[in-house]
Parts: structure tokens; sequence; C-alpha cells
């Protein structure tokens, strides 16, 4: 019987999750459309600040019971998934297009905040309500930013046709049933993960390294793969690094925020790893239009590296 539900959550989950998934991106698509502003807006924000609520509520359920390393462990590993093991496979089955925007702006500030983090971290590692509420403010200057430069930016569009879009309320309920669904399917996915895990006597040490840290980032991978098929490559990298800059200042600000993080057991390589790949994702994006299946593969077994770090040394 154990066997049969957890099949059937793995079954539900992946189904659940390429619903949301499709449901996110069609809706995110559209409502970029009508307000014919950069979709790369919407993945920078709607759709990456929505895929983000499972670490969300992994972090700040930490700093409640006091358990810094895991808030701000969860934001760093989430950050080098996303990076490396997401984008680098996405890369590596469709080449991602690349929006000019990711480079003068995004990725350089997603680099500067990272840099901020490991500042802090070095001179002091407690983060104070002070920096809770800080980092907290700069998400919503960033936010309330990339939508008013992305109204600036209008793309004239054609008339989309009914079957694209019929209101704006239908694209909303597209993204909002979207990200139900999603999260729905990663909880039903990682509760099937971890549980088959625990039945053939697998640590929590290996299965907070691989299927957590994985498992939290499930909605990020979905919305990205989904995006990549559909050949929404802006969506698809824009969510990434979207999500990348919430979890920083939207995660580890409201973490802090509700209480302070005290970080003991955290490593200075995780942070140094997590910036290096954000300098080589801004050094992909100087070179070129797209990120290519070469560079793809690249991040991607630099993850499986990093993962062969931290499970043997």
């Amino acid at each position: 019987m154990a066997i049969k539900m957890i099949v059937i959550n793995l079954i539900l989950g992946v189904l659940f999750l390429y619903l949301g998934a499709e449901g996110l991106i069609r809706g995110g698509s559209a409502l970029a459309v009508r307000l014919g502003i950069p979709v790369i807006v919407i993945g920078l924000t709607i759709v990456a600040f929505g895929t983000s609520a499972p670490e969300l509520v992994v972090s700040v359920q930490a700093g409640l019971e006091g358990r810094g390393d895991i808030a701000i462990g969860n934001v760093i590993g989430s950050n080098i998934v996303n990076t490396s093991f997401i984008l680098g496979f996405c890369a590596m089955l469709f080449p991602l297009s690349i929006h000019r925007r990711l480079l003068n702006t995004d990725t350089p500030l997603m680099i500067l905040i990272a840099s901020v983090l490991f500042g802090i971290f070095l001179v002091s590692p407690v983060f104070t309500r002070f920096i809770g509420i800080l980092f907290l403010s700069g998400l919503v200057v960033y936010t309330v930013w990339s939508i008013a430069n992305g109204m600036k930016t209008h793309i004239p569009a054609s008339e989309p046709s009914p079957h694209q879009m019929n209101s704006w309320i239908i694209e909303v309920l597209f993204i909002i049933g979207g990200l139900v669904i999603l999260l729905l399917g990663s909880h039903l996915f990682l509760l099937g993960a971890v549980t088959y895990a625990q039945l053939y006597g697998v640590s929590d040490r290996v299965i907070g390294l691989t299927i957590v840290a994985i498992g939290t980032s499930l909605p990020e991978l979905a919305a990205s793969l989904v995006a990549a098929f559909k050949n929404q490559g802006d969506i698809a990298i824009g969510n990434l690094v979207g999500s990348s800059i919430f979890n920083m200042l939207g995660i580890i600000g409201a973490a802090a925020a509700v209480s302070p993080i005290h970080v003991e057991n955290i490593n200075w390589i995780d942070f140094v790893y997590m910036i290096a790949l954000f300098i080589g994702l801004w050094v992909m994006i100087r070179k070129g239009t797209h990120i290519t299946r070469w560079e793809g593969a690249f991040l991607f077994f630099s993850y499986l590296v990093y993962l062969c770090y931290l499970l043997y040394f």
C-alpha cells in the first residue's frame, strides 16, 4: 500500500507540475501581450516570485524555529540549483534566447545582492531584523521598477486571437490556477520522493542535499522547461534570475524580519560557488544571443561536481 501511494504521489506530482506550468506560462505570456510589455518582465516578477513560494515557506519556518542555517542554506541551495541544474538542463534541451536587459540590469543586480549577502556573512553572520526590512524594501523597489520600466518599453502588438486570450480575467485565473497546481504538484512529488528514499534507508543528509534541494525548486524547473519548449526563452531565463533575486531579497528579508537569522555552519565555498555561477551566467549572456547546449552542459555538470563535493568532503 505504501508503495502504491508513493507511485500515485509521484505520478500526480509530475502531472500537476506540467499542468500548472502550462497554465502559468500561457497566462503570463498572454498578460504580457495584453499589457504591451516584454514577456521577460512577467518572467522576472510574477512567474519568478510565484515559483519561489516553497523556498519562502521553508526559510520563514526555519527562521521561526531558530534554524538559521536551513533558512540561509535553502536560499543559497535554491539559487545554485536554479543557475546550474535547471538552467543547464533547459539549455541542453533547448538553446535559450537572451533578452539584453539581463546583461545590463538584472544579472549584475543579482551578482551585487549575492556579494552583499556574502559580505554580511563574513563580517557578522547574523541577519538582523533591520537587514530583513532593508532587503524587503529593496525587493519592493526592484519589483515596482521592473514593471514600470516594462510599461515604458511598450511593445505594439497585433490584436491577439481569441485562442490566445479571451479576457484579462482568464489570463489572471490561468496565472493563479497555474501557480496553485504547480505548488500542489511540487508538494506531492516531494512527498513521494522523500517517502521512497526513507523507505529504502537513504540518510536525511543525502535527502536534504538532493531531493529537498531540487524538490523545492521543482516549480522553477517545470515553468522554465515548459517556457523553453514553447520557445519562450525570456520567461525561462527570467524566471530563474527573478527567482534568485526574490530568494535573496524576499525570502531572507522575510525570514530575518520575522526573527533574526543566526548562521553557524554555512560554508563560504557555497557563497563563492553561487556568486561564480552568477558571474558565469553574465559572461554567457554578454558573449552571445543564446545560452547554447554546450554552455548548458557546463552549468549542469558543474552542479554534479558541487554535489559530489557536498556528499564526500
